[in-house]
This record gives C-alpha cells, sequence and structure tokens, in this order.
C-alpha cells in the first residue's frame, strides 16, 4: 500500500512537470487539465490530498479559484519525489 502511494505522488508530481513545461519556465498550468489526465488507483485519496502535500513540501502552488497549478523553483529542481 505505501509503494501504491509513493507511485501516486510520482505519477501526479510528473503530470504536474508535463503540463507546466521545461524546467526554466514559469507557465502555469490549468488544475483541471492536471486532475483530468490522473488517474488515482484503487479510489485512493483525492488528488487535492496529493497537491496540498505537494505544495507543502514547496514544489508547487495551487489554486481552486483561479483553475491554476505551477512549479515553484524547488519543484522546477527536482526530478522524482520517491523510488520505488
Amino acid at each position: 500500500m505505501q509503494s501504491l502511494i509513493m507511485n501516486n505522488f510520482n505519477r501526479i508530481f510528473s503530470t504536474i512537470k508535463k503540463h507546466c513545461g521545461e524546467r526554466d519556465s514559469a507557465k502555469e498550468a490549468p488544475l483541471d487539465r492536471v486532475e483530468a489526465d490522473v488517474e488515482i488507483i484503487n479510489g485512493m485519496n483525492s488528488i487535492y490530498q496529493y497537491l496540498d502535500v505537494l505544495q507543502d513540501l514547496g514544489l508547487i502552488v495551487y489554486s481552486v479559484h483561479s483553475n491554476t497549478i505551477s512549479l515553484t523553483e524547488k519543484g522546477k529542481q527536482t526530478e522524482k519525489l520517491f523510488t520505488v
């Protein structure tokens, strides 16, 4: 179960990086497009629980109200969260 959760974090983070563009980009991605690309296996946690943790780790900033998600400088330089 723990490796499944770690895989979900990796999947969500890599999807965010894909939508936000290259490392040096300051591009924001539409939150709903990122959400549509992510499939949480077996109805695990809500995507927002994962996004909250990624935001708390200082890797992303997201806003439901403005429908945006962007990488922080730390997030741009982070390639992978967990090795499973």
